[in-house]
């Protein structure tokens, strides 16, 4: 279980399209910057937030 937050470049939000798991432990995040100009400063492109289920180790 998981699910992304858009990004943050200085105070230009960077939207996530879609994402999906390619392989096991492997994730592709689609954004769609064609309407931004450009963005400056420090920040993310995508946050990914997940759940791990069962035991350690």
């Amino acid at each position: 279980m998981y699910r992304t937050q858009k990004g943050l470049i200085g105070s230009t939000p960077v939207p996530v399209d879609m994402y999906n798991e390619i392989s096991s432990g492997t994730y592709r995040v689609v954004q769609n910057v064609s309407g931004l100009s450009g963005a400056t400063g420090s920040g993310y492109l995508a946050v990914l937030h997940f759940h791990v289920i069962g035991s350690e180790g």
